[in-house]
């Protein structure tokens, strides 16, 4: 079985295995908890919360969420 993960950069808020991140979904940004498993050299495992192909921010970008945007090709 495959693993979904995400970058630990991209993890905010996080306390124990529960965490956030900034989701970009119909072209507006909206915060999204999670539930972690592993953790490791620069990943993580999404558990709940997220699906393949959700495109999520990394860690150094500071939108607010409901702030409209558009993945870089």
């Amino acid at each position: 079985e495959r693993a979904l993960v995400i970058p630990t950069d991209a993890l905010r808020e996080s306390a124990g295995d529960r965490a956030a991140v900034l989701r970009l979904r119909a072209g507006r940004i909206e915060r999204v908890a999670i539930r972690v498993g592993l953790r490791g050299l620069g990943l993580a495992e999404v558990l709940e919360g997220l699906d393949a192909g959700d495109l999520v921010l990394p860690g150094s970008s500071t939108p607010a969420a409901g702030s409209r945007a558009r993945p870089r090709r």
